[in-house]
């Protein structure tokens, strides 16, 4: 567990927080290869924890993406990243399986050093861009936070 003043840390490993009520959990949904191909699932959410703002999206690979990569999950920006309008799936963009099986790991806390390991990896243009990701789906909340202390314990 981390506590709040880690800049940033995926949201199942900090105390007290959860997505924001109203918002859509995108967690379990499916990731989509710029080509069309299957990826995993969303594993968890990497979250700035002073906006309160998802930055970066953890996938846990599918079991034939894994064996490929020696690993068992990667992290992208969500700047790479677009929600579908209607359906639960999140589609990557301008990147294929293979060139995604490159990514660096990433730790649990995100440390600055290697948010510019990904930087360099996924380029500049993965920089956060909400309104982009989310699409329609929060539109005209895009800078709200997405994540919220948890009110009461989760059941």
């Amino acid at each position: 567990m981390y506590d709040i003043e880690v800049r940033q840390a995926r949201l199942g490993l900090l105390d007290g927080y959860d997505v924001a009520a109203g918002e859509t959990d995108i967690r379990g949904w499916l990731v989509i290869s710029a080509e069309g191909q299957r990826v995993g699932r969303v594993g968890d959410l990497v979250v700035d924890t002073r906006s309160l703002c998802v930055r970066h999206v953890e996938i846990a690979l599918d079991p034939k993406p894994a064996r490929a990569a020696g690993k068992e999950q990667l992290v992208v920006p969500i700047g790479r990243l677009q929600v579908a309008p209607h359906r639960r799936v999140l589609h990557v963009r301008e990147l294929r399986l293979d060139e995604l099986l490159d990514a660096p790991v990433i730790g649990s806390a995100l440390e600055d050093d290697e948010e510019m390991i990904l930087r360099r990896f996924y380029g500049g243009e993965a920089e956060l861009d909400a309104q982009r990701f989310w699409g329609p789906r929060r539109l005209g909340r895009e800078t709200f936070p997405y994540v919220a202390a948890r009110t009461s314990k989760p059941s």
